[in-house]
């Protein structure tokens, strides 16, 4: 979260055409083939499967909108953060959602109106993690077993209602967001699948 956003996220997308989003994506991705990214400005975009069904999307954009095509299947959890900038969406039943620096929303898939996202400010760097319920459920991490996570009852919680649920910024939550941002560039993939599911558990945490 820097306030110099916007001026360090022009200068990183100097060499990128205007209209044009670069996409980094590991050979082998089937999902990076459709993705499709578009924007009226220019973007760059890193793309990794973190688990079994779970993808990883982070980027950072200096336009008014892009928009992008994810993962297809039923039941798909969308995570999102804004790391800078401003970044917001159209839902299906009219309403809008709009994500400050650190703010975190989780909703279905299928409540967006579209694969639109836009950039009130003009700028917005961020990640989404898109949870595919029935794939991780039947890969079955160990960890997130063990610490009781019910992936039904997180559709319940946070798909069947049609409702976002918004998280406002926080310590613990950048600290565990910032390790996604960097980590997609950096880490091993196993270092990055942990801090994957380090998210995912803080989130989807059984409530009490």
């Amino acid at each position: 979260m820097n306030e110099d956003g916007a001026p360090r996220i022009a200068q990183a997308l100097s060499r990128v055409p205007q209209g044009s989003v670069q996409v980094d994506a590991p050979d082998g991705l089937a999902w990076a083939e459709n993705v499709a990214p578009r924007t009226d400005g220019r973007g760059w975009i890193t793309l990794r499967e973190v688990l079994p069904g779970v993808y990883l999307a982070a980027g950072f954009f200096h336009a008014g909108q892009m928009s992008l095509t994810p993962p297809a299947g039923e039941n798909i959890l969308e995570i999102n953060h804004c790391w800078s900038g401003r970044a917001g969406w159209n839902l299906r039943d009219g309403r809008s959602v709009y994500l400050g620096e650190g703010d975190v929303v989780l909703h279905s898939l299928g409540a967006r109106e579209d694969g639109v996202t836009l950039f009130p400010l003009g700028y917005g760097q961020g990640a989404a993690l898109w949870v595919d319920l029935e794939a991780l459920a039947k890969a079955g991490p160990e960890p997130l077993r063990r610490a009781g996570v019910d992936l039904e009852e997180v559709y319940r919680r946070f798909c069947a209602p049609g409702r976002p649920l918004r998280i406002p910024a926080g310590p613990e939550l950048a600290a565990l967001c910032s390790a996604l941002h960097q980590g997609i560039h950096t880490f091993t993939a196993t270092a990055l699948e942990q801090k994957a599911l380090a998210l995912l558990l803080y989130l989807l945490r059984p409530q009490t």
